[in-house]
């Protein structure tokens, strides 16, 4: 059969290499159709599963097996980070010096006015109303909250840095004792100090007249760069965490997402950094208050062992841990507190239906003379 002469049938059609003095004798009659089964496209639209039969057979070709590139890399891989990474910051034998002293008394600021339903009423509390002087009547938030501000102790005449400030709550308290000397509540970004600037005008009458820039200043700064070195007498540091309450209500930037699993596991190391620092911002006898608001026990006690540990090894600088035992039993009336079996540093309060506060755990450490 020649180049130009035209197919009468589909078993005559033959393609070959175009030289006319090639000469093919091939039996038409008598070759064997191959099954090759479906089609890719009527496997996926018809069937809905791909044709097991569709494998490539030396026999016929072997191209195929050159192209093909076996996998040596799992997708998503460059993502994964080993658990024992991060679990490496919760320690609990001390390389350093080490002192743990009872807390024994607590003292309440007289002008504080702090309220709670008693333990088992779950209402609500109003909403906030506008009074005849301009301000908002009270601050809502979560009870645990008022333990780090409160068990600061603050004394008349204290210089008082809140390191994370934001949203403010907790700086409005310790406002309302009207005991610091000044107050400095640092963030790091300016939305965030915006929103303090917000609660602080809605919630002193006169903020911006006798208390903006003379008691109160805001300071933008991270954390772990402040650099006023041995100038407070109390410092707050309620560090960023996992937010693990709101984290269970709001799935909106859930810190728990997985494509969030790098930044929730560097959040220890960037809390021990935060602490680390603000123990060389205590003057020499001050005291912090370490919190979170997380149920991680490396967030917590392993945070606090880490920033201690870092404390010395850079710095020679040593603490005394305080035993908030014994005065926690004045507050069980109003909060369920996890006793610590596993903890060494500090103490818990865990939500419970009839006092639904929390979490919020809470260290206080006292820089050695």
């Amino acid at each position: 059969m020649g180049a130009s002469e035209s197919a009468t049938s589909t078993r005559d059609q033959l393609i070959y290499s175009g030289k006319k003095d090639v000469n093919l004798n091939i039996d038409v009659d008598n070759v064997i159709p191959t099954n090759f089964g479906h089609s890719l496209e009527e496997a996926i639209e018809k069937d809905r599963y791909l044709d097991q039969s569709r494998m490539i057979d030396p026999k016929y070709s072997t191209g195929g097996l050159y192209e093909f590139m076996p996998a040596n890399k799992i997708k998503g891989m460059e993502d994964w980070i080993p658990e024992s990474d991060h679990y490496k910051y919760y320690q609990t034998q001390a390389d350093f010096p080490l002192q743990f002293e009872l807390e024994t008394e607590l003292c309440y600021p007289e002008n504080l006015n702090l309220y709670a339903y008693e333990m088992g009423n779950c209402s609500d509390f109003k909403f906030p109303k506008r009074c005849l002087t301009g301000v908002l009547s009270h601050y809502l938030m979560d009870g645990a909250s008022v333990l780090p501000p409160l068990l600061l102790d603050l004394k008349k005449g204290d210089r008082v840095l809140d390191a994370c400030a934001a949203p403010g709550g907790k700086s409005l308290i310790m406002l309302q004792t009207l005991y610091p000397d000044i107050l400095i509540c640092n963030d790091i970004q300016e939305s965030r100090l915006n929103r303090i600037r917000k609660v602080m005008q809605e919630y002193i009458f006169d903020y911006k007249e006798n208390w903006e820039n003379k008691r109160v200043a805001l300071s933008q700064c991270d954390a772990k760069f402040l650099d006023s070195y041995d100038s407070f007498d109390k410092i707050l540091v309620d560090v960023p965490c996992t937010t693990d309450r709101h984290s269970l209500l709001k799935n909106e930037n859930n810190i728990f997402k997985t494509t969030r699993v790098k930044e929730r596991l560097r959040i220890p190391e960037l809390q021990a950094n935060i602490l680390s620092n603000c123990l060389r911002l205590l003057k020499p006898g001050g005291s912090l208050v370490y919190s979170t608001c997380s149920l991680s026990p490396v967030q917590n006690d392993g945070v606090v062992h880490m920033a201690l540990q870092k404390a010395f090894n850079e710095h020679g600088i040593t603490a005394t841990v305080k035993d908030l035992s014994f005065i926690i039993r004045y507050l069980e009336d109003i909060f369920r507190f996890e006793h610590p079996k596993d903890m060494k540093y500090g103490q818990m309060v865990i939500p419970y239906l009839p006092a639904n506060f929390g979490p919020l755990y809470f260290s206080k450490l006292t820089r050695n003379v």
